[in-house]
């Protein structure tokens, strides 16, 4: 086993004298053993317990079965269906395209925009002078 070196010797030190004991040993343990393997019935058939055990196991996997079936049926649902789109919505997507691109081909530098309160609190939006 590898030995670490001795970087905090007094924490060393400490937890050597506050270590807990170990407890003690039952006296008629040895005996208490051999008693429960003199006692102990073989089983009946040594495969009994295995498929008792697989039994038991494959018993937890029926519902997390169906539940992880669930919701992938609700997944996949809800991702294959097609979003609702109005009508408004597509011709002011399809007149923010062309107007973005149509000034994006323009070969005039594109104008500064100031945004500023007015007295009733309302945002404005207003060119700002450009200086050459």
């Amino acid at each position: 086993m590898t030995q670490f070196p001795d970087d905090d010797p007094m924490l060393t030190n400490f937890l050597r004298q506050h270590r807990a004991a170990p407890p003690l040993a039952s006296p008629d343990l040895e005996d208490r053993i051999v008693h429960a393997i003199a006692t102990d019935r073989p089983a009946k058939k040594p495969g009994a317990q295995v498929i008792s055990i697989h039994k038991k196991r494959s018993l937890w996997l029926v519902p997390s079965t169906l539940a992880a079936g669930l919701m992938v049926a609700l997944v996949s649902y809800q991702t294959l269906q097609r979003p609702q789109v109005r009508a408004g919505d597509t011709a002011n997507l399809e007149t923010f395209v062309e107007n973005n691109w149509d000034n994006s081909l323009l070969e005039e530098p594109a104008a500064e925009w100031v945004v500023s309160l007015d007295s009733t609190g309302q945002t404005t939006h207003e060119p700002a002078a450009i200086s050459n």
